[in-house]
């Protein structure tokens, strides 16, 4: 198993190469290989059946060639055998005699002639070793005859005779048998050429049978491995789409091993998984935090209801505390103006001191007990100052919380509007995938936009308010300093009351520093008439400014519940986002 593993390794690294090229080309390939072995084998046929032409023409030609001339030339000899015999035995005329003589030498230079043109033709060692014996043998036949030309000119035919059969019919019997061997010898090559010729013919049609059928399975392996190499992975990548039809983003990733075009899909197919699984991780994080978001602005907006509430509270405490205060105040003026009608009493009775004594001191204990009131109101007074100071230090402090809490509110808002614009974007880059999730996107923006002007409109109040606010802490101050500088006024009436009682038991001699301690009383109780009045005026500002601030507190509370519905809203788109995402396995 471990060597197959690493053979069929080792066979898809070979491939490699294969797989990288583009299918046009690897189509291309698969035809022109059948087209090369296709002239091939037709090259090839044509090639052996040229040969087998050539080389059966050239054996018929050659041995046909070749036994005429041997023939001729073994024809020529037995003629000129009989020639040369008829010239020995036959008693012949002279004119005779020399046309048997030139016979003879036209047959002897026709048996040259067609041994001179069997000789291009006598290829073979054996055909030229042969024809080179009947060479010699045909010349030593020439001087054979010579001889026997001589003694018959010697006028002995029968030792001419003698001499022709011992000697001159050897070599012609010679020349013959080794002429009848080359006539053997091209007859039996010229049929082993023929059978070698068949022989090739017979290996040309296996070769044309075989040939075929081994491009046969080529092409089709050719063919199959083209087929693989470009279905197997469609089919890996039609899973995958199906897969991620339904929703599973946690397929594998194809292998992209090739170049081609099905591996270049292959290589967008994993992209765009990718791109995919990343848009919907980053939707769904995106919709979690926009959903904490909302729920954190849900919740400081009801932290702001609440604080809102409180602040309500705390001016209504400030109304009231005006109103008592303003009552206070009327009591005050009241008071002060008996002391004055008091102290005018006493003015018109200081000339009847000595008579009056009895009545002024009751009247001065009486006066005594309404600088004592006085006191306890001013004290009252300047308490209720304190306590309107600290309300309203109070309301100022919360003013800031709200301040707070607004840009709080501004800061998520912009956070929120720029998530709804990652949104946007993505759900744009996914196409008609993230259709849904644009217009998601675009109801979150425009519920940030409101709760952002919203806020800037709670801002502005609250800048209004804490102005408001810092102009009544001023005024306040200012009542503080009047109202001790009453009570320090009122101090000095009690001193001279007491002053009073001293000098009506003294009665004698002090009545002119009674008319002065009168006259002193007089100009207090004025200071505290305009004391009184002002603190009235500032009561009635802080009552106007409650006023305000409970409109404003009551605009912004209407505008957190409005924030509150957006984000309950929001919280609601944010849960749908997720819902939606979590179709998606990944």
């Amino acid at each position: 198993m471990k060597w197959k593993w690493r053979l069929k390794l080792n066979w898809n690294w070979k491939l490699n190469w294969f797989y990288n090229w583009k299918t046009f080309y690897k189509i291309n390939a698969l035809v022109l290989v059948l087209v090369v072995f296709m002239l091939s084998l037709s090259f090839m046929g044509y090639y052996y059946y040229n040969q087998a032409k050539v080389a059966m023409n050239d054996a018929f030609s050659n041995a046909q060639i070749s036994v005429k001339l041997i023939n001729d030339a073994n024809a020529n000899m037995r003629m000129m055998r009989s020639v040369n015999i008829e010239l020995i035995l036959a008693p012949l005329e002279t004119s005779k005699k020399q046309n048997l003589l030139i016979q003879a030498a036209v047959l002897k230079g026709l048996t040259n002639e067609a041994l001179n043109n069997y000789s291009p033709l006598a290829k073979e060692p054996f055909e030229v070793a042969k024809l080179a014996k009947v060479r010699d043998a045909l010349q030593k036949y020439s001087d054979e005859w010579q001889q026997v030309v001589s003694i018959m000119d010697s006028g002995n035919k029968e030792g001419a005779y003698v001499y022709f059969s011992n000697n001159a019919t050897k070599d012609l019997d010679e020349i013959n048998t080794l002429l009848s061997e080359l006539v053997d010898f091209s007859t039996q090559k010229a049929k082993s050429t023929i059978l070698r010729e068949i022989l090739n013919s017979v290996r040309i049609g296996k070769l044309l049978l075989e040939f075929p059928l081994a491009v046969a399975v080529l092409a089709f392996m050719i063919g199959a491995l083209v087929a693989r190499a470009i279905a197997k992975p469609l089919q890996i990548m039609l899973a995958n789409v199906q897969e991620l039809a339904d929703g599973n983003l946690r397929v594998t990733k194809i292998k992209a091993n090739s170049k081609d075009e099905v591996g270049q899909l292959a290589q967008a197919f994993n992209l765009m998984m990718d791109s995919l699984l990343g848009l919907v991780r980053q939707v769904s994080e995106s919709s979690t935090n926009v959903a904490a978001s909302a729920q954190q602005l849900l919740d400081i907006t009801e932290q702001g209801s609440k604080a809102s509430g409180q602040i309500t509270v705390a001016v209504a405490e400030v109304a009231d505390g005006t109103e008592k205060q303003a009552g206070a105040v009327s009591e005050t003026v009241a008071a002060i103006e008996q002391i004055n009608a008091n102290i005018q009493i006493i003015a018109e009775a200081g000339q009847r001191v000595t008579a009056l004594t009895t009545k002024t001191a009751i009247t001065t204990e009486k006066g005594q007990r309404a600088l004592s009131q006085a006191v306890e109101q001013m004290a009252n007074i300047s308490r209720g100052t304190q306590v309107v100071k600290g309300t309203i230090t109070s309301l100022a402090d919360s003013s800031e919380q709200i301040a707070d809490i607004a840009r709080l509110i501004t800061g998520i808002t912009e956070q929120t509007n720029l998530l709804a614009l990652n949104a946007a974007i993505e759900a744009a880059r996914a196409g008609e995938h993230g259709r849904g999730f644009s217009v998601v996107a675009e109801e979150v923006r425009k519920l940030a936009e409101k709760a952002k002007v919203a806020t800037g409109q709670i801002t502005a109040l609250v800048v209004v308010n804490k102005d408001n606010i810092a102009h009544a802490i001023v005024a306040m101050d200012a009542e503080e300093v009047h109202v001790n500088d009453g009570i320090k006024v009122v101090n000095t009436v009690g001193y001279g009351l007491n002053d009073i009682l001293n000098m009506v038991n003294e009665v004698s001699g002090q009545v002119g520093g009674i008319a002065s301690s009168i006259q002193q009383m007089a100009g207090g109780s004025q200071q505290i008439v305009s004391g009184v009045q002002h603190i009235g005026a500032v009561s009635q500002v802080t009552a106007n400014q409650a006023a305000d601030a409970s409109a404003g507190i009551e605009e912004f509370t209407a505008t957190i519940d409005q924030i509150n519905l957006s984000c309950q809203s929001l919280t609601d788109l944010a849960q749908d986002l997720q819902a939606e995402v979590s179709n998606f396995r990944i």
